[in-house]
C-alpha cells in the first residue's frame, strides 16, 4: 500500500465523521480547534484541503 492511499483514507474518514455528526465544515473545524481564530473562508479552505488531501 502506497503512502498516498493512507492520506486518501484519512480524508474520507474526516468527511464521513463530520457528516455522521451532521456538522458543517466550519462547525467541525471549530469542534476540533476551539481556540482557532481563523475566518470562515480560511476554515472552509482548510477543511476542503484536508478532506481532499491537497
Amino acid at each position: 500500500m502506497e503512502p498516498i492511499s493512507h492520506l486518501i483514507d484519512f480524508g474520507e474518514k474526516v468527511r464521513n465523521i463530520r457528516k455522521n455528526l451532521d456538522m458543517s465544515q466550519i462547525e467541525f473545524y471549530k469542534y476540533l480547534f476551539p481556540e482557532s481564530d481563523s475566518s470562515e473562508e480560511a476554515i472552509k479552505k482548510k477543511m476542503h484541503n484536508m478532506q481532499n488531501i491537497k
